[in-house]
């Protein structure tokens, strides 16, 4: 895996996510502050949620920013007769996703998830096979998931809490990308593309900003197989989604 890439995805990341917190609190902590210039009080102990009303049933829209982690080799592919071996990895890359989510009364939920990132595939031969090299990289390739969840968040604090943790468990499809390589000599190595189903588990927490506004941190495991050929084994691959996202509720 490329250790360089993958940090420095890792640092834009957390830059983008600390930026847009920032402009978020500065949004949010700005309008109380003047109001309590010209109105000369400010209470120390109000609860940022005071104003927020009943967060009942109703939509909520997401956008997020975070980053697909691989948490194993993508596939393992060995030849008992030669003592071959094949593996496939990817890297560590931004991805960006949508979430429309339906909320009932009650804590519970239903939503739609979907998100793309273009990491890079490298493939890895244990033991050289004629001109084929030892390591190939295939670039980047268009890596696709979406899935149905279902959701619950807990009532602690009821509607004056400003942090809300909820959990997910749904599933769907994930799309992975061809790739291919020119290796000379009319010879090309290429994985074909792929359709899998998906599960996906996670959990998150809403900040509730406004009656509106909210940030949400959110991490996803995304959990299917990887057995495109010439991979003829599969294998059980997690990718975990590590994001921030900001999202609007129409409560």
């Amino acid at each position: 895996m490329n250790t360089d890439r993958s940090i420095a995805h890792l640092r834009r990341f957390l830059a983008a996510a600390l930026f847009g917190l920032g402009i978020c609190v500065f949004q949010t902590v700005t309008p109380r502050v003047a109001l309590a210039q010209e109105s000369g009080t400010w209470n120390e102990t109000a609860n940022p949620a005071d104003d927020l009303g009943q967060r009942g049933a109703g939509f909520e829209i997401t956008g997020y920013l975070g980053v697909l982690t691989p948490l194993s080799t993508l596939a393992n592919q060995g030849d008992a007769l030669q003592g071959d071996t094949l593996k496939a990895e990817f890297t560590t890359a931004v991805s960006d996703a949508l979430g429309l989510d339906y909320w009932f009364s009650g804590g519970f939920g239903i939503g739609a998830f979907g998100g793309y990132t273009p990491p890079e595939m490298t493939i890895f031969l244990v033991e050289e096979l004629g001109s084929f090299p030892r390591e190939l990289s295939l670039g980047n390739v268009d890596y696709w998931y979406g899935v149905l969840t279902a959701m619950y968040r807990p009532d602690l604090g009821g509607n004056k809490a400003i942090l809300r943790p909820y959990f997910l468990l749904g599933g769907g499809i994930t799309s992975l990308g061809s790739g291919a390589i020119d290796l000379g000599d009319g010879e090309t190595f290429s994985v074909e593309s792929s359709t899998k189903p998906v599960l996906a588990v996670g959990a998150g927490a809403h900040l509730i900003l406004s009656k509106s506004w909210f940030l949400r941190l959110d991490v996803r495991d995304l959990i299917s197989q990887f057995d495109p050929e010439p991979f003829e084994n599969s294998k059980v691959q997690n990718d975990l989604f590590t994001s921030i996202g900001v999202g609007y509720a129409f409560h």
